[in-house]
């Protein structure tokens, strides 16, 4: 009564042994590096639900797992759900799948019209829900256990807080350069040797990545950005490269790497549907540099990729800049900051309220529920999902500022210095980026909230009908994504300013599920 079917390998490769399938790695509480058999063998004596909840506990890494018992099934994935998990029921019979159209092929269920909605909204699905009825997702931090025809779900892992760390800043601050440090001691076991692959952008996060590997005299690193030659990332990301002594490479976005037919090419629609499978939108910025590397053999193909996804989250940039006092604040702000692609509903509210009804029973902080949100649903199906990119082209990645060290020192910090990113960015531009030689601004910051501002205006004051005409002179394109942006919307006979570019493909992606299912 059980099928288990897992299509995808990609860059990180299913490994099977003992009944128990894994993928990608962990580090153990002695930071022992499990891969394939090891990784197998660290499960190998799972027996129980509580066996099972200490080993995901201790795990630090990037990992699904399946353990098959005679009569029981266990699976889990791991904090930020870095390799998607699938099921569904039909007929007293489980099938499990890291593939949504293996499922939907066999289930034949219709869209779930909430989810559409919902994916309109914000660019993914919520929850456990896909846009596909009744076709569910194990959720970051999530086990599953079956049992007697029976699925039980709970968390291992939540991003809550009930106190808040004491420690003086200087304690705190050798505390983070000490983890920060034993973070990249895990990446650079886990590559080897290997190239370490960084899409350096001109923020901090990729930078700090950069940075500490210079400090770790780990040499064999090629660093990329791409757009256009004007764009300001561009000029910051070489610098940064130059200074630290990195391989740097630059590709243009013109009509030679970006063509105009890219979204009826073989290689895009496999793409697609490989990094949405029913629950995200993909990414299409990197997609076509990562995909230029991968055509000319600038990088090898047991590359390491290693985006620095997502330190400012960590830091605090994500947090809203009133307080969180009570469950209805918390509904609308997560709204305002979530739910912003396409007008939201009473069902969106309504479904994030049903999210939290639960909540606050142990007395969490509510600014760590806003965060605890954003973690499990913005940050893993949005940001960590972005790494589809780099696994469809056969490399494997790594997220160090993800590190569970990294999770559990942030998630204590107190608020005071979480907001506007107060402790993350002080400490990593005075103590690591400066004695580098490397602390420039992010530049661009100023005339974005500028920009921001003029937006807001237009948006409350300017009639509708020429909101669009504004807003669409005063954006620069600086990284000529119009190049990406223009044939998706052709497609759908429709109209997207270049700042709506996720809404756009939201749409695009929901034209095509449903185009998919009428032919």
């Amino acid at each position: 009564m059980l099928t288990v079917k897992l299509n995808h390998n990609h860059g990180y490769k299913w490994f099977c042994q003992d009944e128990i399938y894994v993928k990608g790695y962990l580090f153990d509480n002695d930071n022992n590096l499990l891969e394939n058999e090891k990784l197998v063998n660290y499960f190998l004596e799972v027996g129980s639900e509580e066996e099972f909840k200490d080993k995901l506990i201790e795990a630090n890494g990037i990992f699904s797992v399946l353990i098959k018992r005679e009569n029981i099934l266990f699976i889990a994935v791991d904090r930020t759900r870095t390799f998607p998990i699938f099921y569904t029921v039909k007929d007293e019979k489980i099938y499990i799948s890291d593939d949504t159209y293996y499922l939907q092929d066999k289930v034949k269920n219709h869209l779930d019209n909430d989810s559409s909605e919902e994916f309109l909204s914000t660019g993914y699905v919520t929850g456990k829900e896909t846009l596909i009825k009744d076709i569910f997702q194990v959720q970051a931090g999530e086990y599953l256990i079956y049992k007697n025809k029976t699925i039980v779900n709970n968390f291992y892992f939540d991003y809550l807080t009930t106190k808040v760390s004491t420690l003086e800043y200087d304690f705190l601050k050798k505390d983070f350069i000490q983890i920060l440090n034993n973070s990249i001691h895990r990446l650079i076991k886990l590559a080897n040797g290997r190239k370490i692959v960084l899409p350096l952008s001109g923020g901090y996060d990729s930078r700090l990545i950069a940075s500490l590997l210079k400090k770790h005299n780990y040499k064999n690193v090629l660093c990329f950005t791409y757009g256009s030659k004007e764009s300001f990332e561009v000029s910051i990301s070489k610098k940064v490269a130059s200074e630290l002594g990195f391989e740097w490479h630059f590709i243009e976005y013109n009509e030679e790497t970006v063509p105009k037919d890219y979204p009826i090419s073989k290689t895009f629609q496999e793409y697609y549907k490989f990094a949405s499978n029913h629950v995200s939108i993909f990414l299409t910025q990197d997609y076509f540099a990562v995909k230029y590397l991968f055509d000319k053999e600038i990088i090898p193909s047991d590359s390491v990729i290693v985006p620095g996804h997502s330190g400012d989250f960590l830091g605090g940039s994500h947090l809203a800049k009133t307080e969180v006092a009570n469950k209805q604040n918390l509904v609308n702000i997560i709204l305002k900051k979530h739910y912003l692609l396409h007008e939201s509903n009473n069902i969106m509210k309504n479904k994030i309220l049903e999210y939290f009804k639960d909540s606050n029973k142990n007395e969490q902080f509510f600014y760590s529920l806003d965060e605890n949100f954003n973690l499990k649903e913005r940050q893993s199906k949005f940001i960590v999902n972005a790494n589809r990119v780099y696994e469809y082209f056969g490399y494997q990645h790594s997220i160090p500022l993800w590190d569970s060290e990294l999770i559990e020192f942030f998630r204590i910090l107190p608020l005071e210095y979480k907001l506007n990113s107060y402790f993350f960015e002080k400490v990593i531009i005075e103590d690591i980026f400066e004695p580098l030689n490397i602390g420039y601004k992010k530049e661009g910051i100023k005339s974005n909230k500028l920009k921001s501002k003029v937006k807001n205006f237009i948006k409350k004051v300017i009639p509708s009908s020429l909101k669009k005409q504004i807003l669409h002179k005063i954006h620069i394109d600086f990284n000529n994504f119009y190049l990406i942006h223009n044939p998706l919307q052709e497609e759908l006979n429709s109209t997207y300013l270049i700042t709506e570019i996720n809404s756009l493909l939201s749409k695009w992606y929901l034209f095509k599920v449903k185009d998919e299912k009428n032919t």
